[in-house]
């Protein structure tokens, strides 16, 4: 159950900790494209649990299920933050085999990269070359009806606006 998840990410360019979300932006570098695959075959028990700390513990196998040799795929470039006014204007589309499964705007996450970078730099201390990414927008495999998730040889594109194509073949 091999889920695609296309993101943005920021990159981080200077050594980071308890900033504002009024500074947040100095401390980035550039923009890349993400596809933070995840095992969703990992995480029946989050949709689930019906107690909070159920939920919790749950949500700690959800993250080591996006944890597997060569999930996560970043690239193919870091687009300096010079070359892009504002990174909450950004358009992301995924597409599966060239069928577009994914299609929205970094405007339509529930935080903007600002409140992300002072939300966890509270207790990260971020250094050149980490990256925080955005989320995903709707139309992940886990979310269709029915569930669709990527097979061995399929083609995953991720392309945001003014960073490029990130594309991979999923291999066993």
């Amino acid at each position: 159950m091999v889920d695609w998840e296309g993101e943005v990410a920021c990159v981080i360019g200077r050594r980071c900790h308890n900033v504002t979300a009024a500074d947040a932006m100095d401390y980035v570098a550039g923009y890349t494209v993400v596809n933070d695959i995840s095992a969703r075959d990992w995480v029946d028990d989050v949709f689930t649990a019906t107690a909070p700390w159920d939920a919790r513990l749950t949500w700690e196998v959800n993250i080591m299920g996006k944890q597997f040799a060569g999930f996560t795929a970043v690239g193919p470039v870091i687009v300096t933050v010079d070359e892009i006014k504002d990174p909450n204007d950004l358009t992301l589309q995924t597409r599966l085999n060239g069928e577009v499964v994914q299609n929205g705007n970094t405007s339509d996450v529930v935080f903007d990269f600002a409140a992300s970078i002072a939300f966890y730099s509270r207790w990260y201390t971020f250094q050149p070359g980490d990256m925080i990414t955005t989320g995903t927008p709707a139309g992940v495999g886990a979310g269709r009806k029915p569930p669709r998730f990527m097979r061995v040889g399929d083609t995953i594109e991720v392309e945001v606006s003014r960073i490029g194509v990130l594309r991979n073949t999923l291999v066993a």
